[in-house]
């Protein structure tokens, strides 16, 4: 398998918005858990189902920019996600265009 050589730019890139989420969750956790909680929280409520209940698969409604998508690319073997906003599908298609576990729709979810 041939190995994705990351450049640079997208390497600080991400680990600025690391550094961004922890600054929001240690924010969150000094103002008592107040609700809505930050994305962090969501993604690692979202790993453990995950693994405590041996779930291969995700399906989300509502994309957006596609954040949850990706940040749970590495803890599914399938995610479905549906966007009912024409300009987000297509946008979240472009970002995870080489992602085959992806599946994006454009549909309203109910």
């Amino acid at each position: 398998m041939k190995k994705l050589i990351v450049p640079l730019e997208i390497k600080l890139r991400i680990l600025r918005n690391k550094l961004v989420e922890k600054k929001q969750y240690n924010a969150w956790l000094k103002k008592g858990k107040p609700i809505p909680p930050p994305h962090l929280v969501k993604q690692n409520l979202l790993k453990s189902y995950k693994d405590k209940y041996k779930l291969n698969i995700l399906i989300e409604t509502g994309t957006y920019l596609g954040d949850m998508v990706y940040a749970q690319k590495n803890n599914f073997n399938s995610i479905y996600s549906i966007e009912i906003q024409s300009f987000l599908y297509e946008a979240a298609k472009r970002r995870f265009k080489n992602l085959l576990l992806i599946s994006l729709q454009i549909s309203n979810s109910i």
